[in-house]
């Protein structure tokens, strides 16, 4: 396992989009597509910002994006 730690919130969700990046940049290669389901609430919204943002904006090949919405609770 390994343990990434940030001296900002800002360091984070930027690294976090380079990897939201990067995975859709080889996924859409080696598969043709990027499944990946996101959370809701308002922790993932400065990501979501940062991905609807340049540089990652042109870097991600939204049309062959699909998403979903996922809950990390256990509800019915």
């Amino acid at each position: 396992m390994k343990i990434i730690v940030f001296e900002t919130q800002e360091n984070l969700y930027r690294h976090a989009a380079e990897v939201f990046a990067q995975r859709s940049e080889s996924s859409v290669r080696d598969r043709g597509q990027f499944v990946v389901l996101l959370p809701g609430g308002t922790t993932p919204l400065p990501l979501f910002r940062l991905l609807a943002d340049e540089p990652w904006r042109s870097r991600i090949q939204w049309n062959h994006v699909f998403l979903g919405w996922s809950d990390e609770r256990c509800v019915a």
